[in-house]
């Protein structure tokens, strides 16, 4: 866990193209490593800064939010304002102050629109869209599992269940309705004369005779 020199809590890790970096939610503050400096920074800048860091010449006042050593504050003159860069010898690590990364001059960014992206980058951008699809899919399924009809909210409290994103029938179920119109039809006519349908129709309720 990297702690901020400052403010004495944990950093937050965060990415881009040149690497990884991490800062403080509270003074806004980042560790990079001098690697993914030299990416950004010009190099004679970062080469001259490491040199004076070594020689062992400047203050330590600060810990290094990684090995926890005292860094370097190493002058750097930029935009004729000095800047005073922790730098640590030990683990190559610098640390910004707020605002000291911006002030200082970046190397020009060549346009790589076009270029052929590394397997990772590739990997990276399949599983970003991967999670959007999937967001998507979830907020799709919410937004249609409500019933199409206010009230239809009544008899699903009570566990009845209703039908919801009704589709259109192509054609009319007339067997199925007159089924139906038969079935209704004969008990009606059964319940009328409930005690000779069930001795004609329902199945005995006495035992069977022994057999022999």
């Amino acid at each position: 866990m990297f702690i901020c020199p400052i403010c004495k809590i944990p950093l937050n890790q965060n990415g881009n193209i040149f690497g990884l970096f991490w800062v403080c939610p509270s003074c806004n503050g980042r560790a990079v490593t001098l690697e993914a400096v030299r990416k950004v920074i010009p190099r004679p800048m970062v080469n001259h800064l490491w040199q004076r860091a070594r020689s062992g010449q400047h203050a330590r006042n600060r810990q290094c939010p990684a090995c926890k050593h005292r860094m370097s504050e190493v002058p750097i003159i930029s935009k004729e304002k000095t800047e005073y860069i922790d730098v640590c010898s030990k683990c190559h690590f610098i640390w910004f102050d707020p605002h000291e990364f911006e002030h200082l001059p970046k190397v020009e960014i060549k346009d790589t629109q076009g270029l052929p992206l590394p397997m990772e980058a590739k990997e990276a951008l399949a599983l970003a869209r991967l999670e959007s699809l999937k967001e998507e899919q979830v907020q799709q399924e919410m937004s249609s599992s409500s019933p199409d009809h206010w009230w239809e909210v009544i008899p699903a409290l009570f566990g009845i269940p209703i039908e919801y994103n009704y589709t259109p029938l192509k054609h009319k179920p007339i067997a199925t309705w007159s089924l139906a119109a038969a079935i209704t039809l004969v008990s009606v006519i059964a319940l009328r004369n409930i005690e000779p349908a069930i001795a004609g129709f329902g199945f005995p309720s006495h035992s069977w005779p022994p057999v022999g």
